[in-house]
């Protein structure tokens, strides 16, 4: 294989304003960027591609090169996706508006020989189509296949089912996952959901991030739950659950145990909050130093699938939500 992880999304020319502040951060987003950016600077060897409108500034490419991703674009006519995000002196935010621009036009097709040399595929915001072709190749040829969700599903669970028996790895975050059974009623319950992924896929790993919470990681009858970690510099959270999905893949592919990768996640999606996009990753030193003083603290709890202690957490969750 030429490269370990090839991942896929929709680029979008990102702009963060915080009150206060003169000028916009400026950057090339997307959730497949963010999770290259941190796999590579863990050391993984990343190949990331995707597509751009008219009017593209290759400059915005400096950063991701930078941190190790090889990078290759795609120019498709039309607008460029953009995406613009408005925080006020509290640090909410208070404005967001995304502009799909050319995703509607964007196939597997368009995808570069180099992106199917990976070992494993990781599918981020793009159509559902893309989405589809990319997991149903995988599975044809025996290469996993993680997908981050990102809001892609709401009301749409019964396509997302399609998508699920061609997957290994599935992540997403409890709001989320609530709102993709989504009708006039309201959403459906958690269980209910979790319900129909399982079924769906035996063998899918089911990784839902839960803020302050914590996370959960679901596989076969095992269900592992980890507290957050302390965040000792909060500066912006969104990204976050792109380096907690990115380490725990890597510390997974690495041969880590489940514990050790879920704690590894936690803490690295802590740091990550200290800095706005994806110019300060944590680095794995950063990661180790961190466990050193907090380790202890990030008790793994284990129990199976429909057993008293996994309903209670789910029913928790529910409450809490």
């Amino acid at each position: 294989m030429a490269h370990t992880f090839s991942i896929t999304s929709l680029p979008t020319l990102d702009r963060y304003f915080f009150e206060g502040e003169p000028a916009p951060y400026v950057l090339l987003g997307s959730c497949g960027i963010f999770t290259s950016v941190m796999l590579a600077t863990l050391g993984a060897d990343v190949f990331y591609s995707g597509p751009h409108g008219d009017g593209f500034d290759e400059a915005l490419t400096a950063p991701i090169r930078a941190a190790g991703v090889r990078i290759e674009l795609f120019h498709l006519p039309g607008p460029r996706a953009t995406l613009e995000l408005r925080f006020n002196a509290a640090g909410e935010m208070a404005f967001f508006e995304r502009i799909r621009g050319i995703e509607a036009n964007f196939t597997a097709e368009h995808l570069p020989p180099a992106f199917w040399e990976g070992a494993i595929y990781w599918v981020g915001t793009c159509p559902t189509q893309v989405q589809q072709a990319v997991a149903r190749r995988g599975k044809s040829q025996g290469t996993p296949v993680c997908l981050t969700t990102q809001k892609k599903y709401t009301g749409r669970l019964d396509s997302l089912l399609e998508v699920t028996p061609y997957l290994s790895t599935l992540f997403t975050n409890n709001t989320e996952a609530r709102t993709w059974s989504r009708s006039e009623a309201g959403d459906a319950s958690l269980h209910s959901v979790l319900e129909r992924l399982r079924e769906s896929s035996p063998g899918l790993r089911i990784v839902i991030t839960r803020g302050a919470r914590g996370a959960w990681l679901i596989e076969g009858e095992d269900f592992y739950s980890v507290p957050a970690a302390p965040v000792s510099e909060l500066r912006y959270s969104i990204g976050a659950g792109d380096t907690f999905a990115a380490n725990l893949a890597y510390a997974l592919h690495t041969g880590l145990p489940v514990e050790t990768a879920l704690r590894r996640a936690v803490t690295a999606a802590a740091i990550k909050m200290r800095a706005v996009g994806y110019f300060e990753p944590p680095r794995p030193e950063e990661i180790d130093a961190s466990l050193d003083r907090h380790g202890a603290d990030l008790t793994v709890q284990h129990t199976t699938w429909g057993s008293p202690t996994a309903a209670g957490w789910i029913n928790g969750e529910e409450s809490a939500s």
